[in-house]
């Protein structure tokens, strides 16, 4: 978060990640990977009129993922999102590295590496974001008409359980 955050370059993506919260959750003791697309890569105003979920899901997960992904790996990689969607991290060998298909570009004050190495993980500036993409049943959840019909049928096989024998206890939070 502070690499971010204290990068003029970055401060249309910082003021999306304070919006849904994830300025605390990079802030954190946890290692993570962010390909950050940089000012005027993205539309600040088409973000406005969306919710913070769908922000924070489709746009701020889809280019943050655990562990730190370094570009020294000469192997091609593909990432786990934050989201659970697969991108690609390629090029490596190549001095044209690429996160989904978007350039990523050279760290400013050393132009021979990519990140920017962080406390808790590492930092890469992208020239565009990478774009969210839409599994079936996303797609299906989406639709308004006949999509929905769909959707209803399916959920009626939905089910939701708790697996208490692998689970974690957590916080109590407003009591639960």
């Amino acid at each position: 978060w502070e690499n971010i955050s204290g990068s003029a370059n970055l401060s249309d993506f910082a003021s999306v990640l304070q919006r849904v919260g994830y300025d605390k959750v990079l802030d954190a003791a946890h290692t993570y990977t962010v390909w950050a697309p940089v000012n005027g890569s993205f539309n600040m105003d088409s973000l406005k009129n969306v919710s913070d979920d769908k922000v924070e899901k489709e746009f701020v997960k889809n280019v943050i993922a655990d562990y730190a992904h370094k570009e020294s790996d000469l192997n091609d990689t593909t990432i786990y999102m934050l989201n659970k969607k697969l991108l690609k991290f390629n090029n490596k060998s190549t001095g044209t590295l690429s996160f989904d298909a978007r350039q990523v570009l050279p760290n400013t004050d050393n132009p021979s590496i990519y990140n920017y190495p962080s406390v808790n993980g590492l930092l890469y500036n992208v020239a565009s974001p990478a774009a969210f993409r839409f599994n079936a049943y996303e797609i299906i959840s989406e639709q308004a008409g006949v999509a929905s019909n769909v959707m209803s049928y399916i959920k009626k096989y939905e089910k939701v359980t708790l697996d208490e024998a692998n689970s974690v206890k957590g916080e109590i939070r407003d009591g639960v």
